[in-house]
């Protein structure tokens, strides 16, 4: 059993001399959050087994005795076990599935959480099928080998059970997580909110050669509950996108869609892992417009449609595509409030919010503040230029103005813009 969470087949054998034939109704425990029972008919005397099935949540580490309420008292030990999360080197390739449900049941227009007329039509229900089995696929890489997949419960018990994995030699395709959460989270998560969700960790750990004669590594993905809106946009009429509420760097406590000068975060230059700078300080001597080589293998630093090695953004998420920028702007409702641009199901929901937060000169890193803002997209488009600034150019942004949004071309990689992820 394990500490947080709930016991699933878990069972407790017994023999019973009988003696009458009859009915039975037997338990043991409740120890330790946790009951086995059982109940049946004996129709037939002499030695017989008797199977008891446990129900619960182990609280704490430690082997416990359960006594059943027989004559004679029968007792049996139950060990409950922390799970510790794995420690590898962080590993590269794709780690995606749903990371934001929303159950929608209350915070109406409260806790930043958004109104429930909004929310409804994502709502996340957790006595449907649909919701409470999902799957997580890992996409190697590369070729690897021996994937497994693990998951720490990290704040209360969302998760009951995991299965899947490949511990084969010569993976390259991709490899799926079943993850059942509990059928009761709608009314558990109901009133929490972004600061307070149900959260787990889910891992997948995999040896990086190709016969497992390499490195165990891995990545992480983290699901959370909460009756809170997630920052879900279409990207097709009937398809939609989670984005993080928040720029890198920004302040994640704060509101997301009220524009405060802690939640416009960093600025980077393309194809860097690191900021250099925020948006509102003297970066000082960080910021060098040269400190990109001109080099064509930075052009794969960030990449169209898979996580790329220096990409920033967290596991489980992205730096969106200039296309996932355009599907946004072309499915979703536009809206402004101030400096701030929302996208949402309609002009009054701000489902996403992307803040001004200026951006940095290529040529010598001064902030130049506008009534608008430019996010990265991960895409490049080369072009040719002998100038040695000038030549980092081909990364392509997203303007988002006081009347428009647009993808804008052949920015200076050495320019520095915000970062908004985007689910893998």
């Amino acid at each position: 059993m394990t500490v947080g969470a709930p016991v699933s087949g878990v069972t407790m054998s017994l023999y019973a001399n009988i003696t009458t034939l009859g009915t039975y109704d037997i338990t043991a425990g409740p120890t330790n959050g946790v009951t086995f029972t059982g109940s049946g008919t004996f129709a037939a005397l002499g030695c017989q087994l008797i199977t008891l099935t446990a129900t619960g949540t182990p609280s704490a580490v430690g082997t416990n005795s359960f006594a059943t309420n027989t004559t004679p008292v029968a007792t049996v030990s139950g060990t409950a076990a922390a799970v510790v999360a794995p420690t590898n080197p962080i590993g590269t390739g794709g780690f995606s599935g749903k990371t934001c449900f929303d159950v929608a049941l209350g915070n109406d227009n409260t806790n930043s959480c958004g109104s429930l007329s909004s929310r409804i039509g994502l709502q996340a229900d957790f006595t449907l099928a649909a919701t409470h089995t999902q799957a997580y696929t890992f996409t190697p890489r590369g070729t690897v080998s021996n994937v497994r997949f693990t998951y720490v419960n990290t704040n209360g018990a969302p998760i009951i059970a995991l299965s899947g994995g490949n511990t084969g030699n010569n993976i390259s395709t991709a490899v799926i997580a079943t993850v059942n959460f509990s059928t009761s989270l709608s009314g558990l998560a109901t009133g929490l909110t972004s600061t307070n969700s149900l959260t787990a960790d889910i891992y997948v750990t995999y040896n990086d050669g190709a016969t497992n004669n390499g490195t165990d590594v891995q990545l992480k993905i983290t699901p959370k509950i909460k009756d809170c809106g997630c920052c879900v946009v279409k990207v097709s009429p009937t398809q939609y996108k989670e984005f993080m509420c928040h720029n890198l760097g920004a302040d994640e406590s704060l509101d997301p869609h009220v524009a405060v000068q802690a939640i416009e975060g960093d600025l980077y230059q393309w194809g860097k892992a690191d900021p250099l700078a925020d948006a509102y300080t003297d970066p000082g001597p960080l910021w060098a417009p040269t400190s990109i080589p001109v080099s064509q293998s930075l052009d794969s630093a960030w990449t169209d449609f898979e996580k790329a090695v220096n990409d920033p953004c967290p596991a489980g998420y992205r730096v969106p595509t200039s296309d996932d920028w355009l599907r946004v702007r072309a499915f979703n409702a536009r809206s402004v409030t101030g400096s701030t641009v929302h996208f949402g199901p309609d002009v009054n929901t701000k489902s996403l919010s992307l803040p001004n937060a200026g951006f940095r000169s290529a040529n010598d890193g001064s902030l130049i503040k506008l009534s608008s803002s430019f996010y990265w997209s991960s895409t490049f488009e080369p072009t040719i230029s002998t100038d040695p600034i000038n030549a980092h150019q081909g990364a392509t942004s997203f303007y988002h103005g006081p009347t428009n949004s647009a993808p804008t071309f052949d920015h200076p990689r050495t320019q520095g813009m915000s970062v908004r992820c985007i689910s893998e």
